[in-house]
Formats: structure tokens, C-alpha cells, sequence
């Protein structure tokens, strides 16, 4: 039906289309992306590019998107519920369970990250982590950053990030791995258990 869903505005779907001059128009469409009207340049076996006309400083250009059309249930709405926020406040095992949910999205973000993409931005990955060569650490809290408005309350964000502390501090050994991708998806796995079985303990 021309649904989507960007991460930024996952309760509130935005709406595509493509007119008769292969523009696609998005609408709805969450920070960066509205308005966004572009041109698709090829579609073929999965895979579109689309082309957009910008303006940045006075200088002009062209950025092009290459989109990989991708069958994963990641993407599937009711494995991103954690993305909004509860309306009511929360209970320690609700909060472990909103935790687990985004630990596992990432780490099956991170697989699929391996086997089908080039790259990954940082930026958009919505946990108060780092990425490194060969490790994961945690950022400080910010009661106002993206990860807290996961919770009801900035008190709550701040118990998760708790959580996340002592659930990373209870891996005694980093998972070992030449693809440093799937070595974030492991311990992302690790910390996810460790929060399920009540090893992580603010």
C-alpha cells in the first residue's frame, strides 16, 4: 500500500509513490527525508537508484541512493515495537525485555550488515555505543540522546543504560573474530542473553 517506516518516525508510517515521470515522491517520511522527491535512474533485479538534485552552501550537486531490495523479518513491525515509547511507565523485567528486543534487532542488523551491505553509519545505530576496531564500549548517558526516548521516562533511559553497562561488564572475554561485524553482532548476542538470564545488574 505504499507504507513505510523509518526509524525516527516508526509509530507515524510515511507513503511512497512513483508518478508517470519515474519521480518517486515520499511523504511522512521522518528527518532527512521530508519532503524528498527524486528521480529513479535504473530498477533492475532488486536493486534502484534513485537520484536527487541538492543544494548545500550554495553549491549544487547530484546524490545518488542505491537501494537493495532485502527479505529479512528485521524489518517486520512487530520486531520493532521497542521503538515506541510506552505510554505508562515501566517495570524492571518490561525494561529488560525493551532492551533485549533492541540488542537483537542490532545483532541481526549487524548480520545482515555482513552478508548483504558495504557498510554501516554509526550514527544510526540508536544504542549509547562505540564501535571498534575489534570492541564495543558505551558512550555516557544522555537523558536526551535518542537511545532514552525509548523509555517513558529519562529515569527509566537511565536504568537501561544501566542495564547495558552491567550486561557488557559481564562478558569476560570479547568475542574473538577477524570480521569485526559479526564480532559486534556476538557481543550484542552476549549482552542480550546476559540481560534475559538476570546477569546484568545495574
Amino acid at each position: 500500500d505504499g507504507s513505510f517506516w523509518q526509524a525516527d518516525s516508526f509509530a507515524h508510517p510515511g507513503k511512497w509513490m512513483i508518478n508517470d515521470n519515474l519521480e518517486l515522491l515520499l511523504q511522512h517520511a521522518g528527518a532527512g527525508l521530508e519532503p524528498f522527491h527524486g528521480s529513479i535512474d535504473v530498477v533492475d533485479k532488486g536493486v534502484i537508484q534513485i537520484r536527487k538534485r541538492a543544494s548545500l552552501g550554495g553549491v549544487k550537486g547530484v546524490i545518488r541512493w542505491t537501494l537493495k531490495k532485502i527479505d529479512q523479518d528485521i524489518f517486520d513491525s512487530k520486531r520493532n515495537q521497542w521503538r515506541v515509547p510506552p505510554a505508562t511507565p515501566e517495570s524492571d523485567p518490561e525494561v529488560r525485555s525493551r532492551l533485549v528486543a533492541m540488542l537483537e534487532f542490532y545483532r541481526d542488523y549487524f548480520r545482515l550488515v555482513e552478508k548483504k551491505l558495504d557498510y554501516f553509519i554509526p550514527a544510526r545505530i540508536d544504542l549509547p555505543m562505540k564501535f571498534y576496531a575489534g570492541g564495543i564500549g558505551l558512550t555516557g548517558f544522555d537523558s536526551t540522546g535518542t537511545f532514552a526516548r525509548y523509555f517513558h521516562s529519562a529515569e527509566e533511559g537511565q536504568s537501561g543504560y544501566y542495564l547495558l553497562h552491567a550486561a557488557l561488564d559481564a562478558i569476560q572475554s570479547y568475542p574473538e573474530d577477524d570480521n569485526y561485524v559479526l564480532g559486534y553482532a556476538n557481543c550484542l548476542d552476549m549482552m542480550a542473553n546476559n540481560i534475559r538470564k538476570g546477569k546484568s545488574h545495574p
